[in-house]
């Protein structure tokens, strides 16, 4: 217990550090609604969390999914019926902007949101359960070390967005979605399985052949990246 959790702090108590800086604590980043926290709580709130799942590549995924949704929407990229895939209107995936607040709280997208009868968007009743598990947990616990990595995937991922407009890959596909559906199948015909990770999400994509930066040409300044994920803090509190 001293070497974990020296000061007996809970999960939100927690400082957070990205890159050796210090962000605040784990609660404040999380109540601040900014991209960063946003795009970490959907990557912890729609992950699995037991000891069969992969949350570290879970929670990655879920990140790719999102930021190549975003590239997408903000026509940074396409998939083109021209570049050897289907031509796809990707208008509900989102709003345009430098922002991913459009794109994540889309209750007809990522079931983790709910929409009132006000209009108003909020975490769904699970969802907020589950996150705030988390954060009344330890420091120390496997829960908070989850969100505190999503929490640093989020800091890599958004940004690096206009660092050459990254795609994410898994299993040599470009992830568009994922699903909890029973038996497993795709949203869109398009998509094809990259995999899942002991969770009920299961993951899909489109080739790369699919891609292009133009509606017409297929020729891209790169060819996609998987970025190595940043490594798991194995004490939230510790300098990153």
């Amino acid at each position: 217990m001293n070497f974990n959790d020296p000061d007996g702090l809970d999960c939100a108590s927690t400082p957070y550090y990205f890159n050796g800086v210090y962000q605040g604590t784990i609660g404040d980043i999380v109540a601040k609604q900014s991209d960063v926290s946003i795009l970490a709580t959907a990557m912890y709130t729609e992950s699995g969390h037991g000891s069969k799942v992969d949350v570290a590549d879970e929670e990655y995924s879920i990140g790719a999914v999102i930021m190549n949704r975003w590239e997408f929407v903000n026509k940074n990229w396409y998939l083109s019926s021209s570049a050897g895939g289907p031509s796809l209107n990707v208008s509900g995936w989102g709003t345009p902007g430098d922002s991913i607040t459009s794109i994540i709280e889309n209750p007809s997208q990522f079931a983790m949101y709910t929409r009132g009868a006000d209009g108003t968007v909020s975490l769904s009743a699970s969802a907020q359960k589950n996150l705030d598990s988390a954060l009344s947990s330890s420091s120390s616990s496997s829960g908070c070390g989850d969100l505190a990595f999503a929490i640093t995937l989020a800091n890599g991922m958004w940004g690096e967005r206009n660092d050459g407009n990254p795609l994410y890959l898994y299993n040599g596909l470009i992830l568009t979605g994922f699903n909890s559906f029973n038996p497993a199948h795709p949203s869109p015909p398009y998509e094809q399985k990259a995999g899942s990770f002991g969770d009920a999400n299961t993951f899909y994509g489109v080739p790369d052949s699919y891609v292009s930066e133009t509606p017409i040409a297929p020729v891209r300044r790169r060819p996609p990246i998987r970025p190595v994920p940043p490594r798991r803090p194995r004490v939230p509190g510790q300098p990153q």
